[in-house]
Protein backbone atom coordinates (compact mmCIF):
# COMPACT_ATOMS: atom_id res chain seq x y z
CA UNK A 1 0.00 0.00 0.00
CA UNK A 2 1.63 3.42 -1.15
CA UNK A 3 1.67 6.49 1.32
CA UNK A 4 1.84 9.55 0.16
CA UNK A 5 2.44 12.85 3.05
CA UNK A 6 2.00 16.06 1.95
CA UNK A 7 4.42 18.15 4.40
CA UNK A 8 3.26 21.08 3.89
CA UNK A 9 -0.94 20.50 4.62
CA UNK A 10 -0.09 17.70 6.82
CA UNK A 11 -2.34 15.61 4.70
CA UNK A 12 -1.79 11.90 4.80
CA UNK A 13 -3.17 9.43 2.02
CA UNK A 14 -2.81 6.23 1.95
CA UNK A 15 -4.00 3.64 -1.34
CA UNK A 16 -3.15 0.58 -3.05
CA UNK A 17 -3.12 2.80 -6.59
CA UNK A 18 -0.97 5.84 -6.65
CA UNK A 19 -2.65 7.01 -9.78
CA UNK A 20 -6.05 7.07 -7.54
CA UNK A 21 -4.54 10.21 -5.90
CA UNK A 22 -4.37 11.92 -9.19
CA UNK A 23 -7.70 11.33 -10.58
CA UNK A 24 -9.47 12.19 -6.75
CA UNK A 25 -6.93 15.37 -6.82
CA UNK A 26 -8.69 16.47 -10.43
CA UNK A 27 -12.26 15.50 -9.27
CA UNK A 28 -12.34 17.51 -6.11
CA UNK A 29 -10.45 20.46 -7.79
CA UNK A 30 -10.99 21.66 -11.34
CA UNK A 31 -13.58 19.31 -12.05
CA UNK A 32 -15.20 20.22 -8.83
CA UNK A 33 -14.42 24.35 -9.31
CA UNK A 34 -16.15 24.39 -12.74
CA UNK A 35 -19.54 22.33 -11.94
CA UNK A 36 -19.89 24.61 -8.84
CA UNK A 37 -18.72 27.78 -10.17
CA UNK A 38 -20.22 27.62 -13.88
CA UNK A 39 -23.85 27.59 -12.34
CA UNK A 40 -22.84 31.15 -10.36
CA UNK A 41 -21.56 32.85 -13.95
CA UNK A 42 -24.89 31.91 -15.43
CA UNK A 43 -27.07 33.30 -12.48
CA UNK A 44 -24.67 36.37 -12.93
CA UNK A 45 -25.11 36.48 -16.26
CA UNK A 46 -29.18 36.05 -16.01
CA UNK A 47 -29.01 39.05 -13.32
CA UNK A 48 -28.39 41.46 -16.31
CA UNK A 49 -30.86 40.24 -19.18
CA UNK A 50 -33.68 40.08 -16.56
CA UNK A 51 -33.18 43.06 -14.16
CA UNK A 52 -37.39 43.91 -14.22
CA UNK A 53 -38.07 40.17 -12.96
CA UNK A 54 -35.55 39.89 -10.55
CA UNK A 55 -36.44 43.27 -9.21
CA UNK A 56 -39.66 41.82 -7.71
CA UNK A 57 -37.85 40.54 -5.00
CA UNK A 58 -35.66 43.12 -3.62
CA UNK A 59 -36.88 44.46 -0.15
CA UNK A 60 -38.84 47.91 -0.35
CA UNK A 61 -36.42 49.08 2.49
CA UNK A 62 -33.24 48.54 1.02
CA UNK A 63 -31.83 51.71 -0.32
CA UNK A 64 -31.27 52.69 -4.15
CA UNK A 65 -33.49 51.31 -7.24
CA UNK A 66 -34.25 47.63 -6.96
CA UNK A 67 -32.40 47.49 -10.29
CA UNK A 68 -29.25 49.07 -8.96
CA UNK A 69 -29.40 45.75 -6.31
CA UNK A 70 -29.99 43.12 -9.43
CA UNK A 71 -27.14 44.39 -11.61
CA UNK A 72 -24.74 44.62 -8.39
CA UNK A 73 -25.93 40.94 -7.31
CA UNK A 74 -24.89 39.80 -10.80
CA UNK A 75 -21.84 41.55 -10.83
CA UNK A 76 -20.54 39.68 -7.62
CA UNK A 77 -22.41 36.12 -8.58
CA UNK A 78 -20.59 36.53 -11.90
CA UNK A 79 -16.94 37.39 -10.52
CA UNK A 80 -17.49 34.89 -8.05
CA UNK A 81 -18.42 31.79 -10.35
CA UNK A 82 -15.35 32.96 -12.39
CA UNK A 83 -12.98 33.20 -9.76
CA UNK A 84 -14.11 29.58 -8.26
CA UNK A 85 -13.72 28.48 -11.90
CA UNK A 86 -9.91 29.63 -11.98
CA UNK A 87 -9.17 28.41 -8.82
CA UNK A 88 -5.69 29.65 -6.33
CA UNK A 89 -6.35 33.10 -4.59
CA UNK A 90 -9.31 33.94 -6.54
CA UNK A 91 -11.44 30.77 -5.51
CA UNK A 92 -10.06 31.74 -1.79
CA UNK A 93 -11.64 35.38 -1.78
CA UNK A 94 -14.75 34.29 -3.96
CA UNK A 95 -15.83 31.71 -1.39
CA UNK A 96 -16.32 33.69 1.20
CA UNK A 97 -17.85 36.19 -0.28
CA UNK A 98 -20.38 33.71 -2.17
CA UNK A 99 -21.35 32.72 1.59
CA UNK A 100 -21.86 35.96 2.37
CA UNK A 101 -23.77 36.85 -0.56
CA UNK A 102 -25.96 33.92 -0.19
CA UNK A 103 -26.33 34.33 3.41
CA UNK A 104 -27.61 37.98 2.80
CA UNK A 105 -30.21 36.28 0.85
CA UNK A 106 -31.06 34.22 2.97
CA UNK A 107 -31.74 36.91 5.97
CA UNK A 108 -33.08 39.88 3.95
CA UNK A 109 -35.61 37.49 1.13
CA UNK A 110 -35.94 33.82 2.50
CA UNK A 111 -37.18 34.59 5.95
CA UNK A 112 -39.07 37.80 5.56
CA UNK A 113 -40.67 35.81 3.23
CA UNK A 114 -40.52 32.59 5.00
CA UNK A 115 -42.54 34.54 7.79
CA UNK A 116 -45.20 36.33 5.96
CA UNK A 117 -46.55 33.21 4.69
CA UNK A 118 -48.74 33.00 2.02
CA UNK A 119 -48.13 31.82 -1.66
CA UNK A 120 -44.40 32.25 -1.26
CA UNK A 121 -43.63 30.29 1.81
CA UNK A 122 -43.48 27.07 0.31
CA UNK A 123 -40.29 28.19 -2.14
CA UNK A 124 -38.72 30.77 0.69
CA UNK A 125 -38.04 27.37 2.72
CA UNK A 126 -36.49 25.98 -0.56
CA UNK A 127 -34.39 28.65 -1.04
CA UNK A 128 -33.39 29.22 2.90
CA UNK A 129 -32.27 25.47 2.22
CA UNK A 130 -30.32 25.84 -0.95
CA UNK A 131 -28.69 29.07 -0.17
CA UNK A 132 -27.76 27.71 2.92
CA UNK A 133 -25.76 24.42 1.75
CA UNK A 134 -24.99 27.06 -1.00
CA UNK A 135 -22.63 28.74 1.05
CA UNK A 136 -21.48 26.18 3.18
CA UNK A 137 -20.15 24.57 -0.07
CA UNK A 138 -18.76 28.28 -1.14
CA UNK A 139 -16.82 27.74 2.01
CA UNK A 140 -15.59 24.25 1.26
CA UNK A 141 -14.69 25.13 -2.42
CA UNK A 142 -12.22 28.60 -0.54
CA UNK A 143 -10.85 26.12 2.11
CA UNK A 144 -10.11 23.37 -0.09
CA UNK A 145 -8.48 25.77 -2.69
CA UNK A 146 -6.48 27.14 -0.10
CA UNK A 147 -4.96 23.16 0.68
CA UNK A 148 -4.84 22.23 -2.70
CA UNK A 149 -2.85 19.02 -3.83
CA UNK A 150 -3.34 20.32 -7.84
Amino acid sequence: MATNVNVESGHVRTSRHPRAHRIHDILTGPVARVLFGLPFIAFGMSHFFMIESMSAVVPDWAPFSAGFWVVATGVVLLACGVGVVYGGRPARVAGPVLAGLLLTFVVTIHIPTLIAGGDGANMATVNLMKDLALAGAALLVSFETAHAHV
